[in-house]
């Protein structure tokens, strides 16, 4: 089965970057009047400083993956994940897991896939939350209590990926195992924890440099834009029927900015801008992580 869904890499991969190319291309004269007045050095800064946090992410699905009995290499549960980055925008959420099904080495199991993703998009979904609701309190002249709810979402992460929610899952239902290495080692508690939220900080980083620097939006209005493009990620993930939230994370951030006090005609736009610069960034992703198989091949062949 295995071999078969190999033949499966191309094709998914070709209608993964062709749907995105249609994104791109159906609003092509928005995109191309927002950069002619932008500033591509920060543009360019920001999309390299997110990608980074995708390569970080990649590592704690490689990770993950290995803790639930499909033993993988940092560098091939960076492609996998970097890859699936790339389909996820193809209608029908399948698509994303089919294509990390596709590069699984010979004998890895279906379930540790699931939920290797299942782990990473809990951990994901609350650290955008912690993050999201701290800057919005920060904003509001609480710094203090900004830091303490940030420090307790961060140990409360600790306790997420020990495995916790797996127990109970076990627990509900007898007939699901647990997994072949029970709860998370400590010391991959860890690495893992801080890899899922320095991913999520170098993406935060990179988006404000993008806001801020590179299409010149006001710095009273970045952070807000920012925690209110956080819970919108985290609304259009619950709605998982939509591909990479599509639509549905732009019509929550517009509505959430209203409530703000951020006019929609202001909000509109940006959201726009925000959904090109993340595509940009899991192609730039996609493509990196294709450049590097082919050079890990090449002196793999050479030796």
């Amino acid at each position: 089965m295995n071999g078969r869904l190999k033949l499966l890499r191309f094709p998914l991969g070709l209608i993964g970057f062709s749907f995105i190319g249609y994104l791109l291309w159906n609003h092509r004269i928005e995109l191309l009047e927002k950069i002619l007045e932008s500033d591509v050095s920060a543009i360019s800064l920001s999309i390299c400083l997110a990608v980074s946090g995708n390569i970080i992410a990649g590592h704690a699905f490689a990770q993950l993956l290995t803790h639930h009995g499909s033993p993988v290499s940092l560098s091939l549960g960076r492609r996998i994940f970097l890859l699936s980055q790339i389909t996820k925008y193809i209608p029908g959420k399948i698509w994303s897991y089919l294509m990390q099904m596709t590069h699984l080495p010979p004998g890895a199991k279906i379930q540790s896939m699931l939920r290797a993703n299942i782990d990473l998009m809990i951990l994901s979904i609350w650290r955008n939350i912690v993050i999201g609701v701290s800057l919005l309190i920060f904003i509001s002249g609480s710094t203090l209590l900004s830091f303490i709810v940030v420090t307790i979402g961060f140990t409360a992460s600790m306790i997420v990926i020990s495995g916790v929610h797996w127990k109970i899952v076990t627990a509900c239902l007898p007939g699901i195992t647990e997994g072949d290495q029970g709860s998370i080692k400590i010391t991959v508690n860890h690495r893992v924890t801080l890899e899922i939220w320095s991913s999520g900080l170098l993406t935060i980083i990179g988006q404000y440099i993008f806001l801020r620097y590179g299409i010149f939006i006001d710095e009273s209005l970045t952070l807000t834009l920012i925690a209110i493009n956080l819970l919108s990620w985290v609304i259009s993930t619950a709605l998982f029927i939509f591909p990479a939230g599509i639509g549905v994370r732009e019509w929550v951030f517009i509505q959430t900015a209203q409530l703000t006090g951020i006019a929609s005609s202001i909000a509109a736009p940006i959201t726009l801008f925000i959904r090109f610069w993340q595509i940009s960034v899991d192609v730039v992703g996609g493509v990196l992580a294709l450049i590097l198989r082919d050079r890990i091949e090449t002196l793999t062949q050479s030796e």
